[in-house]
């Protein structure tokens, strides 16, 4: 297995964990990956409502249900993350109760600034953008697939944006975003990362 992924799996985290984590940083003024900056407290806020939002009502299809039970051999899936991540706390709670559908299926959280070599052999577009989860054959170690940062067409959305010669200003797209995400109810993402293959 790849040196980046070992250390990876040594330092993740489980689900509870990592969300624990989040909350103690930020009730001292502090993000992930310290960052401590006015606008990324607030961010890593709204961030903890959403996750707690999706905790609470994310429901998985029965497609993602039956495709969890039908996993036969153990996969370890990576999620590079940081807690001031907007679309991690949309998807990150999907890929916890998907993920908690198999006992075969083992999930560490890691910070993505502690693991920027790991991050950088996932690249989106030549950026370290997150999250970034890896599904990884746990008796091979080889890699099955990868999903992130976001639902695709979101993606180009937002690669269409700015590339526009006049562009949705951030707040607007952002906003946008928080809808599309609310409509969707995480069904994309289970579609998207379940069909995701290297």
């Amino acid at each position: 297995m790849d040196k980046q992924l070992e250390k990876a799996l040594v330092d993740g985290m489980d689900y509870k964990t990592y969300r624990t984590e989040i909350q103690r940083l930020f009730e001292a003024d502090q993000t992930t990956n310290n960052d401590n900056k006015d606008s990324m407290l607030q961010y890593t806020h709204l961030n903890i409502q959403r996750m707690n939002k999706w905790d609470k009502i994310a429901k998985l299809s029965t497609e993602s249900l039956e495709h969890m039970q039908a996993i036969k051999t153990p996969e370890i899936w990576i999620a590079l993350t940081e807690g001031w991540c907007g679309d991690a706390a949309h998807a990150l709670p999907i890929i916890h109760k998907l993920s908690e559908e198999s006992d075969l299926v083992k999930v560490k959280y890691v910070l993505r600034d502690q693991h920027t070599e790991l991050m950088d052999q996932h690249l989106t577009n030549g950026g370290r953008s997150i999250p970034k989860i890896i599904r990884i054959d746990a008796n091979t170690g080889s890699t099955i697939g990868s999903w992130g940062p976001r639902p695709k067409d979101m993606q180009k959305a937002i690669l269409d944006n700015k590339a526009s010669k006049d562009p949705i200003p951030y707040k607007e797209l952002s906003m946008q975003n928080q809808k599309w995400y609310a409509k969707d109810k995480g069904k994309t993402i289970q579609r998207e990362f379940l069909e995701k293959k290297a």
